[in-house]
């Protein structure tokens, strides 16, 4: 499944978008033939998928964050 960045730049809070609303958009692209339905995954798959994408950036955040904490008191 090839999205071609369909959802790049999602970062940003203002820019974020629902799992329905993302099923939704993956849904159009297999009426316009983009990939086929059998690879279009469950609503709940892509709740998966932006709940462990949103926990590792807020880890990475926060071990960014204690690195520049700890370098600054140096």
């Amino acid at each position: 499944m090839d999205l071609n960045g369909e959802f790049e730049n999602t970062a940003n809070p203002q820019l974020k978008i629902s799992a329905t609303e993302m099923y939704k958009k993956l849904l159009r692209r297999v009426m316009l033939d983009k990939f086929s339905k059998e690879d279009l995954p469950k609503v709940s798959t892509i709740t998966n998928w932006i709940m462990n994408t949103s926990q590792s950036f807020k880890k990475t955040m926060a071990l960014h964050l204690l690195k520049e904490a700890e370098s600054s008191k140096t």
